[in-house]
């Protein structure tokens, strides 16, 4: 009450004092009003927010993908293997995560350390308990609306199975530009498309919260 008080008083100088006619303390006065304004307008409705908050979730769903192929985008692979690591080390199940890889850097014959993945001289990335579900030719921009969607297809490889009272995270890394995001340099999905997948998404409630980030990890 006192605080808004306050408030009321400071609107009504600052609508009714000519700022030239008041002395220091009195402008020192406004200037904390004003201070207080700006707080109420930013901190109370967060505040609020989170009083009202009762989200809750039943699953936790992931889909990684790194759509780059050939030795120099090793780091996309990176990129991937890092999320798919914080996830299983923060109590995601492989079940509940989508692995799609582009190509297996371990494996290459320019790889100076075989059958690993490492970041910044720290331990492979790359071990026995990685399942990828998606690789090579498989990574597709079809593929990735099937994933998304919860469509399939004759191959019966994994899709998101989640629903309504589903948090879901969607990480992507690879090439891209304006409104484009490149596949294996070969095709490219639009964010028009990606549009009508999260749409569809949302309709067929296939998410409580969603989470879709992409981009380079130091």
């Amino acid at each position: 009450f006192f605080f808004d008080c306050l408030l009321d008083v400071g609107c009504w100088l600052l609508a009714n004092v000519e700022l030239d006619t008041i002395s220091w303390s009195m402008k020192l006065l406004l200037g904390s009003v004003i201070a207080l304004l700006f707080a109420r307008s930013i901190f109370l409705p967060v505040i609020s927010a989170k009083k009202q908050s009762t989200s809750t979730h039943s699953s936790n769903w992931a889909v990684i993908l790194s759509s780059s192929r050939y030795w120099f985008n090793y780091r996309h692979t990176i990129n991937g293997l890092s999320i798919y690591k914080v996830l299983r080390n923060n109590g995601f199940d492989d079940d509940h995560i989508i692995l799609m890889l582009a190509d297996e850097y371990a494996v290459n014959a320019r790889n100076p350390f075989p059958n690993t993945l490492v970041q910044n001289g720290n331990k492979s990335l790359y071990d026995q308990d990685i399942e990828i579900d998606y690789r090579g030719e498989d990574v597709t921009a079809q593929h990735l609306v099937q994933v998304l969607t919860g469509a399939g297809d004759k191959t019966e490889k994994p899709v998101l199975k989640s629903d309504r009272g589903s948090n879901v995270l969607i990480y992507w890394t690879g090439h891209g530009g304006d409104q484009f995001f490149k596949f294996q340099d070969t095709e490219e999905i639009m964010a028009t498309d990606i549009a009508s997948v999260f749409r569809h998404m949302y309709l067929t409630g296939m998410y409580n919260e969603i989470l879709f980030f992409s981009g380079y990890l130091p």
